[in-house]
């Protein structure tokens, strides 16, 4: 166990592409990284929290911060599994959810507290769960492909490249039911 190997774990999510992207026609050297990613998801989070927080509705800031921090630590291991991957094989979000919790607990356990590894793999298990917290981080998560895609459209891809997910992002932010509003 060593905080260094920890660190240097995460340090590869800045070389690991968004594989999704590929799908939908972006060359692979326009990709996003995971770490631009969760960045921008985890700046996402702050605000969205703070807003909701400052509209009185009880949320814990610095958690949904850490979950969003957090919330795709696995793809250290197994890199970015896209949904269209996962939407050809029947199996593919039980065997993704195996996959990442068993990557998730094989990097935390490089941390030398266990009391670290222990709180932020119960970031992981809420973040699958309908606290309001990890409902804003899905949210922002979501938002940060909205903005992706218009990031890659002001590069010249095309808006129809993008339409069938722009719609499938818009439902999941709806179905989580926590009174966003994005007008974009």
């Amino acid at each position: 166990m060593s905080i260094i190997r920890f660190i240097m774990d995460v340090c590869k999510l800045k070389n690991v592409p968004r594989s999704g992207w590929i799908v939908y026609g972006v060359q692979p050297i326009q990709t996003e990284s995971v770490a631009s990613h969760t960045f921008m998801t985890s700046f996402l989070t702050m605000i969205f929290a703070d807003m909701f927080k400052l509209e009185g509705l009880k949320v814990d800031v610095e958690k949904t911060i850490k979950m969003a921090l957090l919330h795709d630590l696995a793809e250290v291991l197994t890199f970015d599994i896209s949904k269209h991957f996962l939407e050809r094989i029947n199996e593919g979000k039980a065997l993704k959810k195996k996959i990442m919790v068993k990557a998730q607990k094989s990097i935390l356990h490089n941390l030398p507290v266990k009391e670290l590894q222990s709180n932020y793999q119960q970031m992981f298990k809420e973040f699958e769960e309908e606290s309001i917290e990890s409902k804003i981080v899905k949210a922002a998560d979501s938002f940060d492909v909205l903005i992706q895609i218009i990031d890659y459209e002001s590069k010249g891809y095309s808006k129809r490249n993008f339409e069938g997910l722009w719609q499938n992002i818009e439902k999941e932010i709806n179905s989580l039911k926590i009174g966003f509003f994005f007008p974009i």
